[in-house]
């Protein structure tokens, strides 16, 4: 029997790339805060690498948009699903907002954003949720704007009406009267 150099087979490259990643990024992290003094090094340091991570997040976020705008509407709900099911709140706040939302859809987006936004960052990925979310707010509030603007218009409307039909009952009856005027004996 001979022996096996690896007694489990050896891991996928994926995962020795990420080890290697996080041994190299610890490893820079420790020298760096030895050299110069945990207090300052730490905070940057720990979001420098959660923002790296953010970055290629982003890049699906934007890419998950895209495959859902390009989608038929069967589609954009089976995504709308799957997002919801995987408690997903940042793809949940995308897809709900996604361009031809209805109010509906887009208060839900709302309270999705407001799960994906709770903690406090820097980093692009969380500036960008913050845009949509205010673009949403936005979009939210220009159907209850348009409709107080078209009931103005109604009210408007409806007194000029109320001033054409007195214009009119007046002339009616001054029309009554010439007539009534003319078929007198004289």
């Amino acid at each position: 029997m001979t022996a096996r150099l690896y007694p489990v087979p050896p891991p996928p490259m994926a995962t020795v790339k990420i080890l290697l990643t996080t041994t190299f990024l610890t490893t820079t992290f420790l020298t760096t805060t030895l050299l110069t003094g945990c207090q300052q090094t730490l905070p940057k340091a720990l979001n420098s690498l959660e923002c790296s991570q953010s970055n290629q997040q982003l890049a699906a976020l934007i890419e998950l948009e895209h495959r859902y705008n390009a989608a038929d509407s069967k589609t954009q709900h089976k995504m709308r699903r799957l997002a919801i099911a995987a408690n997903n709140h940042q793809h949940s706040a995308l897809l709900y907002s996604a361009a031809h939302a209805t109010p509906g859809m887009l208060q839900q987006a709302v309270k999705h954003y407001n799960e994906a936004t709770r903690r406090s960052s820097t980093c692009i990925q969380d500036h960008y949720l913050r845009l949509r979310q205010q673009q949403t707010q936005v979009r939210l509030q220009q159907p209850a704007h348009q409709a107080e603007k078209l009931q103005q218009a109604l009210a408007r409307l409806q007194h000029e009406n109320q001033q054409l039909q007195q214009k009119i009952d007046a002339l009616t009856g001054l029309e009554t009267e010439l007539s009534d005027q003319r078929s007198l004996p004289r």
